[in-house]
C-alpha cells in the first residue's frame, strides 16, 4: 500500500473557490475553466462536492469538484447539448435532496503540485478520499453512474484506471470532449483495487 499521509482531503470553504477558480485556470485551457461565478453559484447550491487537498504543510496542491446534477440538465449535458458552463446553480440538488441524487458529475479534478512522485502520491491521497465525498452528498446505496470529462492525457489515464469508458464521443459534443462513464459499483470495485 502507498504512504498517502502527506496529503488530506478537506471539505472547502467559500473562500476556497477563489483558488479553484485560480488553479482551473491555470490548468485547463480559457474554454475549459470554469469561471469564478459559476463555481460560487454550484457552491452556494451544494458545497458539499467541493473538496480541496492539503500538503502536510498545509498548503492547498489541488481539488475536486462533484456535481449532483439533476436528471433532465445531466441528460442535455451527457448528450453533449450543453456545456459544463452551461449547468445551472439551480440544476444541482441541494444538500436537503440527496435522497434523489442517483448520478454525480466529476466536474475537476485538478493538482498543482511539481515532480511526479508527489503528484503521483497526491492524486492517489485524493481518489483514495473520493469515497468519502461521494458518501457526503447523497445517500448510501443509490448512486448509479458517475461522469467525468478528461481535459488531458493523464486525466484520461486516471478515468480509464478508475473504470470509466466513453459514453459520449467528442465528435458529437458542443464541448469537444469525450465524455465518460462509470457504474458506481465499478468505480468502487477499481477504486479498492488501487488504494488497497
Amino acid at each position: 500500500m502507498i504512504d498517502t499521509s502527506n496529503f488530506r482531503l478537506i471539505e472547502a470553504n467559500e473562500e476556497d473557490i477563489l483558488w479553484v477558480s485560480k488553479l482551473e485556470t491555470s490548468v485547463y485551457s480559457i474554454n475549459d475553466a470554469v469561471p469564478l461565478n459559476i463555481l460560487q453559484g454550484w457552491y452556494r447550491t451544494n458545497p458539499k462536492g467541493f473538496y480541496i487537498a492539503f500538503d502536510d504543510h498545509n498548503n492547498r496542491v489541488g481539488h475536486i469538484d462533484i456535481l449532483p446534477v439533476k436528471p433532465t440538465p445531466l441528460d442535455n449535458f451527457v448528450a453533449g447539448y450543453i456545456t459544463e458552463q452551461q449547468i445551472k446553480p439551480e440544476d444541482i440538488y441541494t444538500p436537503g435532496q440527496k435522497e434523489f441524487i442517483r448520478n454525480l458529475y466529476i466536474e475537476s479534478l485538478a493538482l498543482k503540485i511539481p515532480g511526479n512522485v508527489l503528484r503521483a502520491k497526491a492524486l492517489l491521497s485524493i481518489i483514495s478520499e473520493i469515497q468519502g465525498a461521494i458518501r457526503g452528498l447523497c445517500e448510501k446505496g443509490r448512486i448509479s453512474s458517475l461522469y467525468a470529462i478528461s481535459a488531458s492525457k493523464e486525466g484520461r489515464k486516471i478515468l480509464e484506471h478508475l473504470g470509466f469508458q466513453i459514453y459520449s464521443k467528442k465528435e458529437e459534443r458542443i464541448d469537444k470532449h469525450d465524455l465518460f462513464r462509470a457504474t458506481f459499483s465499478t468505480f468502487m470495485l477499481k477504486l479498492n483495487e488501487i488504494v488497497r
